[in-house]
């Protein structure tokens, strides 16, 4: 593969004896489109779930926004996190996806009188005049030098394409976000699965149930604090995001390791849950290979119910660099 990351314009195979790693909810869905057995899958994202799988197998994800996409089949974790969406090998797929998946769902209150949202529309429009953020070193810390390149290489080529770029700062510490997420996670999981968590034969793996178990010791009144803390975090980023149409963020901030070097108790995605804590929507796209050949994506992230806007901007770097998925050895793209 060289020294350099990949592009993303040339479709090249997974370096030598790698093959598709992943973890995390809706992993199988990433590797089943990226292998190839489907041609695409549902996913669902509490902290990252679709997004992080997506950029670590070089997928497209689209985290929807709550209320877009019903719930009522799925076995909740978190509602107030909680959302469904489509992963693809294309940003135009997703699209498709998308526009079947939209509308009211009976079982599921947030999806009533929601604004009609038709990505297929508008997916053609391209990026000129889009004022777009891009974060600041702050928040950009311990994110892979590999990454980071292909980061700032998306970036220059939607500046080519039109988009305008200045720096965002996000109101609150990346640390900050994950931490308070975590907790409003913690107690709603707690609640609808502490029967399973707290069964002395519990099948749930230790280190989830302990996770889980974290929302035993937060209280009626602290769990209302964090509601509150969440409610004014979201005022304070439309205030800082104002004027601003999308941000974009690395897809992760590292590239997947082998199942035997995962550190359980370490978020593997610096960059999932402000999106869901925030309530905004947010596409992961695949942007090139890293030195070692392994996937990496970009986080096209929106304010809620403008998933559409997202879709557009990816489709915009897929159009001009000719396609984004990089198939893995053996397989077409």
């Amino acid at each position: 593969m060289g020294n350099k990351p990949s592009s993303g314009r040339a479709a090249q195979p997974l370096g030598s004896g790698h093959s598709l790693r992943c973890w995390g909810s809706s992993s199988g869905s990433a590797v089943a489109v990226a292998g190839g057995f489907a041609p695409a899958a549902l996913g669902t994202d509490t902290g990252g779930s679709i997004r992080t799988p997506a950029a670590w197998c070089g997928i497209v994800g689209l985290k929807t926004s709550v209320g877009l996409v019903g719930r009522g089949g799925v076995v909740p974790l978190c509602p107030t996190h909680d959302s469904v969406g489509p992963m693809t090998r294309t940003v135009r797929d997703a699209a498709l996806l998308l526009e079947m998946m939209v509308g009211s769902d009976p079982r599921d209150v947030a999806t009533w009188y929601v604004p009609p949202v038709r990505p297929l529309a508008t997916i053609e429009n391209g990026v000129k005049s889009l004022r777009i953020g891009m974060l600041s070193e702050r928040d950009l810390a311990g994110v892979e030098p590999d990454i980071r390149m292909l980061y700032d290489r998306a970036i220059a080529d939607l500046m080519a394409l039109g988009a305008e770029f200045h720096k965002i700062a996000l109101p609150l510490s990346i640390s900050d976000y994950l931490g308070r997420g975590g907790d409003i996670m913690s107690v709603e999981s707690y609640a609808l699965l502490s029967p399973y968590v707290d069964h002395p034969d519990s099948p749930v793996d230790p280190v989830i149930a302990k996770r889980i178990s974290h929302g035993r010791d937060i209280s009626g009144p602290a769990y209302y604090r964090l509601l509150e803390t969440r409610r004014l975090a979201q005022i304070g980023f439309q205030e800082a995001a104002a004027g601003f149409d999308a941000f974009v963020a690395p897809g992760s901030h590292r590239s997947p390791v082998p199942l035997a070097d995962v550190e359980e108790n370490q978020p593997p995605n610096h960059f999932g849950r402000l999106v869901n804590y925030l309530d905004l929507a947010s596409l992961v796209i695949p942007v090139g290979l890293t030195s070692n050949g392994l996937p990496t994506g970009l986080q096209i992230v929106v304010r809620k119910f403008d998933d559409a806007l997202a879709l557009r901007i990816g489709r915009t770097l897929e159009r001009e660099r000719g396609g984004l998925f990089v198939p893995p050895p053996g397989l077409q793209p």
